[in-house]
């Protein structure tokens, strides 16, 4: 392959991966409930469609709180998130397996703020269970600004028992209530526990809050919505195989196109030089 169709192809790759779509193609979708516009509230329990092993422990439902988490064996209507850590069971309400997008003080009561909602089908011709909150709003404010994103659990059991696959999805983040979220999960163990919090969580550190003030925001630092560990921008995946989650693959920032447009002259002045060089 000559030297500029290297360049074009690696061009083309890097493109290609700045603008992929950060989402799970979810086929045969039909919504099963919702939660009319609330705060702090949470749902009933949901039959998820499958079974999960979560920690050892296995579940076929599921609870969906308003404030951009799932949990199991209850509902929470817990709206301050508390540090997904090795303390979290003894900090939690009260300590239930949690799956959190984006755990933070969701308000759905403002007139343009959308709801949320909850359904199934399949990914992959595999059963899944999606959770949207979309264009949801923030308590306290009195200007609405909207953050859209979503859960999906994908049965795996055709790779074993109760496996299964997480993809948190994030469209756009404009609030994060001073830094006061958790994105993470936890599977409720206390002696063993298996949990995982991402870079820019709300955090304890000697007792004292430690806020990542704007980190998860669209122009932050670590940018929910350009975020990626599957190539997609604002796309994330865990992977949880024999009741235990693997390791989470690193998750980085998608560069924006601005970064790419310096790659591109880059490349290109490398490509110039070293035509010149076989032309010397």
């Amino acid at each position: 392959m000559s030297l500029r169709a290297r360049l074009v192809a690696l061009i083309f790759c890097c493109f290609g991966a700045a603008f992929a779509p950060g989402q799970v193609v979810v086929t045969g979708y039909t919504e099963t409930g919702n939660l009319p516009a609330n705060d702090d509230d949470y749902s009933g329990a949901i039959d998820l469609g499958f079974a999960i092993d979560f920690g050892g422990s296995t579940f076929t439902q599921t609870y969906v709180s308003n404030n951009g988490y799932i949990t199991f064996g209850g509902g929470s209507y817990d709206y301050y998130p508390y540090p997904i850590d090795a303390n979290y069971v003894s900090n939690g309400s009260p300590g239930l397996p949690i799956i959190a997008a984006f755990f933070a003080d969701v308000d759905t009561r403002d007139p343009n703020s959308g709801i949320v909602s909850w359904g199934t089908g399949l990914v992959d011709g595999n059963a899944a269970f999606v959770v949207n909150w979309d264009h949801v709003g923030e308590y306290g404010t009195t200007v609405f600004s909207p953050n859209t994103f979503g859960l999906i659990l994908v049965s795996r059991t055709d790779l074993g028992t109760g496996n299964f696959d997480v993809y948190f999805n994030y469209e756009e983040i404009t609030w994060d209530h001073g830094g006061r979220v958790v994105v993470g999960f936890h599977d409720g163990n206390a002696t063993t526990p298996g949990y995982y919090s991402a870079p820019g969580s709300f955090q304890i550190n000697d007792g004292q809050d430690v806020y990542a003030q704007g980190a998860f925001l669209d122009s932050g630092t670590n940018s929910l919505a350009n975020a990626t560990n599957t190539g997609a921008a604002g796309l994330l995946t865990f992977v949880a195989r024999d009741g235990g989650f693997e390791s989470v693959a690193e998750i980085t920032p998608i560069p924006e196109p601005s970064t790419y447009a310096l790659l591109v002259l880059g490349l290109a002045v490398i490509g110039f030089s070293v035509r010149r060089r076989r032309k010397s």
